[in-house]
């Protein structure tokens, strides 16, 4: 049986001008997002948050970076994907790559929620 779960998503960008399509994006699948600009940033995003299902890193925060953010969502029950956008467009990328793993995730029974690279 599938556990309720918050749809709350934390994306982590590096370009304002992208931001608002990416949120445009979730929010229009029916996700609760919110746009930071730091990994500083995130991680307040992640512990202020009542209840997260997910963290959108972004590339240009570094490895390590995205390894503290996973261990932070994963230690409130949230999976982290990376994205890395590029030069891509941001609509396009976001409902291709991130919605969909997004989707497959809540799919999941809680248990078996885990991290996405």
């Amino acid at each position: 049986m599938k556990h309720p779960r918050t749809r709350r998503v934390v994306v982590a960008g590096g370009s304002p001008a992208k931001m608002g399509s990416a949120l445009a994006v979730l929010t229009s699948h029916g996700f609760d997002a919110t746009g930071v600009f730091s990994e500083r940033e995130a991680h307040q995003a992640i512990s202020r948050a009542d209840e997260i299902f997910a963290v959108v890193a972004g590339g240009f925060l570094a490895e390590p970076a995205q390894n503290r953010l996973r261990a932070a969502a994963a230690s409130r029950g949230a999976i982290l994907i990376t994205a890395n956008i590029g030069h891509q467009d941001p609509t396009e990328y976001f409902s291709t790559h991130i919605v969909p793993q997004l989707v497959a995730a809540d799919d999941r029974p809680c248990a078996q929620a885990t991290a996405i690279p």
